[in-house]
């Protein structure tokens, strides 16, 4: 069974001894201790510290993630970010850029984003510190191509660095636009990979817990070490060129548990191998 195991993983028994002794994600007890050693209060000073463009990798299901954006609105700004751009039609830019001024700016009849009342909450509590908001996607209903959508996500966050040397955005989007070593389908390269290529700093923060289990390395091992109703960070950057860590190899530069919504029994929750046969390609799991 083992060998079998072993083969259909495509991982020999030494590769397997090799990747135990530095992959702290190959099983629940590892994880766990992982968790408790090396997590940290949320801080995107530090988070933030290197990047030119910081993105907010998200799941617009997740409406834990804007509670969490509203949170640490003042520690955006704090931490030098400029502008705050969102997945919404570059046309409510008019809209956008009357917002911080001394009249009210009613956005009911703007796309704010794959969302609306989170989304807007965001918007503001981001754009009263002083956070220039903007819009960088094209008309959803537009007959312009993927290949075009990137480009056009791609022109309209190096604009908003190329206005001023010192600007720094966070980008609040969707997972796979950030991804850095899987294209899109139909091969298209996401905006991320383009701006990376290109040689902008980039850093990815992705986010679990909150309304998600996903990936389910973290969240049941959050659980299992009692951290389930926590919100803290954990640097991914020691794991960049470590296969079978969560979200992929080298996609995450942070990840940020939010405080789980719907966690299972603790008397429910089992230690698993997460590269057993049956889970190491599972989606839930790892992605």
């Amino acid at each position: 069974v083992i060998n079998n195991t072993k083969k259909m993983t495509g991982i020999s028994l030494e590769t397997d001894m090799q990747l135990k002794v530095v992959n702290p994600w190959l099983n629940s007890a590892d994880t766990i201790k992982e968790i408790k050693d090396r997590r940290q209060p949320v801080d995107y000073h530090t988070i933030a510290a290197e990047a030119r463009v910081l993105f907010l990798a998200e799941n617009h299901s997740n409406h834990a993630i804007r509670q969490h954006l509203v949170r640490h609105a003042p520690d955006l700004r704090k931490a030098g970010i400029t502008h705050y751009a969102i997945e919404a039609d570059e046309a409510g830019n008019v809209t956008f850029e009357k917002l911080g001024g001394n009249e009210p700016v009613d956005l009911s009849r703007v796309d704010v984003g794959p969302g609306r009342a989170d989304h807007e909450e965001a918007i503001k509590a981001i754009s009263a510190q002083g956070i220039a908001v903007r819009a960088i996607d094209v008309d959803k209903r537009s007959s312009l191509s993927g290949e075009d959508r990137e480009v056009r996500l791609e022109e309209n966050i190096n604009r908003l660095l190329q206005e001023d040397s010192n600007n720094k955005v966070a980008v609040l989007i969707g997972r796979v636009h950030t991804s850095r070593n899987t294209d899109m389908p139909e091969g298209i390269p996401s905006v991320g990979k383009r701006l990376m290529k290109a040689g902008v700093p980039t850093t990815n923060v992705i986010f679990t817990g909150g309304e998600s289990r996903i990936p389910k390395v973290i969240t049941d091992a959050a659980v299992g070490a009692a951290l389930a109703n926590q919100e803290f960070m954990l640097d991914f950057r020691s794991y960049a060129n470590l296969k079978h860590v969560p979200f992929g190899e080298g996609e995450a530069d942070w990840v940020i548990h939010l405080p789980q919504q719907n966690t299972p029994s603790d008397n429910n929750w089992t230690l698993v191998d997460h590269r057993g046969e049956q889970h190491l390609h599972t989606s839930q799991l790892w992605w």
